[in-house]
C-alpha cells in the first residue's frame, strides 16, 4: 500500500478547515490543521508534508509561504483566495483558486497534481539504438 501523502490545512475558520479535512480525509489524504500561520510553520517545521493549502489573509500567507519555501523547497503551495485581485501576480505559491469558483472535483484534482512527485529526469526512457538505412538508391530500386 503506497503512503498518505501528507497535507497541512492552514484555515481561521474551523468549520471550512473541518470540511477540508473531512473531504481530503476521505479522498486519502493525511490531513493536518493549523488555524494560525505561525503554528502552521511549526509544523513544518517538525514534520514533511506534500502540499500546504492556506485560507489565511494576505499577510499572514506571504509570510508563511516564504518562511515555509526557505525551510523545505519541494512542498507545494495551494491558496484559497476570497478574491483574485485580494491577491498580487508574484504571490509564492504553486497555484491560486478563487473560492467560489472550483468544485470538489475540481480541488481534488488540483491537491492530487500537486502532491505528486516526480520521480527523477528521464526514468523509464530506453535509449533508441541506431539503425543504419540502406542507401536511398537501393531502397527505391528493392522497390
Amino acid at each position: 500500500m503506497r503512503p498518505w501523502k501528507k497535507i497541512l490545512v492552514v484555515s481561521m475558520n474551523e468549520e471550512r478547515a473541518s470540511v477540508l479535512r473531512f473531504t481530503l480525509d476521505v479522498w486519502g489524504f493525511a490531513v493536518t490543521c493549523a488555524p494560525s500561520a505561525a503554528e502552521a510553520f511549526d509544523l513544518v517545521q517538525a514534520e514533511k508534508f506534500e502540499v500546504l493549502l492556506c485560507e489565511l489573509p494576505l499577510v499572514g500567507i506571504e509570510r508563511l509561504l516564504e518562511l515555509s519555501r526557505e525551510f523545505d523547497q519541494g512542498m507545494r503551495s495551494l491558496v484559497l483566495a476570497g478574491t483574485v485581485r485580494e491577491f498580487p501576480v508574484g504571490i509564492n505559491a504553486s497555484a491560486v483558486i478563487h473560492k467560489q469558483d472550483f468544485s470538489a472535483a475540481f480541488l481534488r484534482e488540483r491537491v492530487k497534481l500537486l502532491a505528486a512527485r516526480k520521480r527523477g529526469p528521464g526514468l523509464g526512457i530506453k535509449p533508441v539504438a541506431s539503425v543504419s538505412m540502406p542507401p536511398i538508391e537501393e531502397q527505391i530500386s528493392a522497390a
